[in-house]
């Protein structure tokens, strides 16, 4: 009895060290689910509207703000749209923030999004912007330890880059945010409908006594 009670002893403790490796282990992020396009709306609906933006842009947290409710409410419920967001980080917080909405669920990416938007102006004057932030991954619903995963995967970063720098190449993105117009594989340089539900955004903002999404910035 007693041979056989130190055996499993034995045992207990060869196992111990594969059991702390196998919970130190780093969460394995797919890269390729993280990148897949977020679709707001109706994924057949006629015209595309890409978003470049960047989760530290002041004018992209204003446009999420006041622009976004507009443009659902008028292009995207109606189906006359759909809205694709592309991240195009322009600091080192928002690459990370960035990582963390991609590697959520796909369908709490806007709500997280738009929460990061939200609370933008708080948590980027924080003194450690990137830890601020993972409490709204939590809030989703994601695991901490898979949170900070996502936002130092030197894959998830490059591929992000890529997106970023094809942006830049495919339609000379060189501000945030900027929004790209298609019909098919039509890119179309104006829409009215878009122009009107930016203005509305606008004066809303500026009655709230903000700059609207358009202030200081360029777009396509």
């Amino acid at each position: 009895m007693m041979m056989k009670s130190a055996f499993l002893a034995l045992l207990l403790v060869l196992s111990l060290p594969a059991m702390a490796e196998e919970k130190a282990a780093t969460p394995k992020i797919d890269v390729t689910a993280a990148m897949a396009d977020r679709v707001l709306g109706n994924p057949d609906a006629p015209v595309t509207i890409y978003e470049y933006a960047s989760m530290t842009c002041s004018h992209c947290a204003a446009f999420h703000k006041y622009g976004l409710p507009t443009i659902k409410k008028e292009l995207i419920e109606t189906g006359k749209a759909k809205l694709i967001f592309r991240d195009f980080p322009l600091d080192n917080y928002a690459m990370k923030a960035a990582a963390m909405a991609r590697c959520a669920p796909a369908d709490k990416f806007y709500p997280l999004i738009s929460m990061i938007f939200g609370e933008q102006e708080r948590w980027v004057k924080t003194a450690a912007p990137d830890e601020a932030v993972q409490k709204f991954g939590a809030l989703a619903g994601m695991d901490p330890e898979y949170i900070k995963a996502c936002m130092t995967d030197p894959d998830l970063q490059k591929a992000m880059m890529a997106s970023m720098q094809d942006g830049q190449k495919t339609y000379a993105i060189d501000s945030t945010p900027s929004f790209i117009f298609k019909k098919g594989d039509e890119r179309m340089m104006e829409w009215d409908d878009f122009t009107e539900a930016l203005k509305k955004a606008e004066a809303a903002a500026k009655a709230a006594g903000e700059k609207g999404p358009h202030d200081g910035h360029e777009h396509d």
